[in-house]
């Protein structure tokens, strides 16, 4: 499932109304999480989810009244059997839900430099969202987690810091990589494979989102030269020796991962290797290897799942300042 406000850009292109419903206060244990984003058009149409169940359905529901009302809402929403605003659920916690009628599927976005950040303010009969910079926020919002939910009067306002897709380097182009380049779309990561081998650099064994370069593996510069300090790289190459060339390389870099492929005893020797050349004991801790949480992943498509699941890890700590 994509994310909706990527999403957005197909319905303001079809000039069609959209809502756009957000969980944004959690008390309690409740399903989702903080800034999960679902698009309700019309005829029940929708993407994207804020936790499933009668909560989703409820606001698929009210959000098809509101489109037709053409307005927007702010709901307290009781996730227990009793009490007023009660799903009938038995999770027991609360949620507030803000419901954006976006005219034409439009979300307007100032102009500006830096991350970018979604800004929604309801108050007096009036609502706005936009897309803006840190210089066009209201003075003295402080986010928590990348957002802030704040109620004041009748007044209520939501920022949330719009992440870029972290960049996931893959550098291999075999049965592992082939099954995690889909989960990695799915999740919401950019996916650069590279490979040496012409019959496995090939477009078509991937996602059309992925981008597959059939490169020298002993000479990565114009890659290493992309990655930045928000980005993931995965060393699962054809070889033993093609993995620690890659690994070198990949340490001058500021990734914010490194995850290499390989049995525990060929990690030992690696790292044996790398302090034989006068890497420090930093730069071997940057390195994880195994890669992916111990599962007892064994197929491709096991390893992919955790492989994906250590890189949502590592991106939620990430975005928590962890």
């Amino acid at each position: 499932m994509g994310d909706p406000l990527r999403e957005l850009k197909q319905w303001e292109e079809a000039g069609q109304d959209v809502l756009l419903v957000l969980a944004v206060e959690r008390d309690g244990p409740t399903p989702g999480a903080n800034g999960a984003k679902m698009l309700v058009a019309g005829r029940g149409r929708f993407s994207g989810t804020i936790g499933g169940g009668r909560l989703e359905l409820y606001c698929q529901e009210r959000a098809l009244e509101l489109l037709e009302q053409k307005r927007s809402g702010l709901e307290r929403l009781e996730l227990h059997p009793e009490g007023a605003g009660d799903l009938g659920m038995i999770c027991g916690g609360e949620v507030t839900v803000w419901f954006q009628y976006l005219p034409g599927g439009r979300l307007p976005e100032e102009p500006g430099q830096g991350p970018a950040y979604l800004l929604l303010e309801q108050g007096q009969g009036q609502s706005r969202a936009l897309l803006c910079h840190r210089e066009q926020l209201p003075a003295g919002v402080k986010l928590r987690g990348g957002m802030a939910f704040t109620r004041e009067a009748a007044a209520c306002r939501y920022v949330e810091r719009l992440e870029p897709p972290r960049q996931v380097y893959v550098f291999g182009a075999g049965h592992v990589a082939q099954a995690l380049a889909p989960g990695l779309v799915a999740l919401g990561f950019g996916c650069r494979v590279y490979d040496d081998r012409p019959d496995f650099a090939v477009a078509g064994n991937f996602p059309p989102e992925a981008q597959v370069t059939l490169a020298d593996l002993e000479h990565l510069e114009e890659a290493c030269n992309q990655i930045g300090e928000e980005d993931f790289v995965c060393v699962m190459t054809h070889g033993h020796s093609h993995d620690y060339a890659v690994v070198r390389q990949v340490l001058g870099t500021k990734a914010a991962y490194i995850g290499v492929i390989g049995s525990s005893k060929k990690a030992a020797a690696t790292r044996e290797r790398l302090e034989g050349e006068g890497f420090g004991p930093a730069d071997i801790a940057r390195l994880t290897t195994p890669i992916g949480l111990s599962i007892g992943a064994e197929t491709p498509q096991e390893i992919a799942v955790s492989i994906l699941a250590q890189l949502v890890e590592q991106r939620a700590s990430l975005r928590n300042g962890q």
